[in-house]
């Protein structure tokens, strides 16, 4: 599957990669974090990133997991809608 298409980053096809395609994808989602505040950046990097669960990266971050969640899900909102050629 594509991980991009001329818009926008595809956090679906991820799942669905590859293994040649791992390091674009790696590539394009790194530049997107940077362009994420930094709290939302490292919520992401803990709670998805890391291989930790959410309640173990809430207990690290200081938050509720379904604080967590909140910012996980805005974070990605917030990436999906970054064009990637900017990224």
């Amino acid at each position: 599957p594509m991980l991009c298409t001329k818009k926008a980053f595809d956090f679906d096809a991820l799942a669905h990669r590859e293994p040649g395609e791992a390091s674009d994808a790696a590539t394009v989602l790194s530049r997107l974090l940077r362009r994420l505040p930094v709290r939302e950046r490292h919520v992401v990097k803990a709670a998805r990133l890391s291989g930790m669960t959410q309640l173990a990266a809430a207990s690290v971050l200081g938050v509720s997991q379904s604080r967590v969640s909140q910012l996980v899900s805005k974070a990605i909102r917030r990436m999906r809608e970054m064009p990637v050629s900017a990224a």
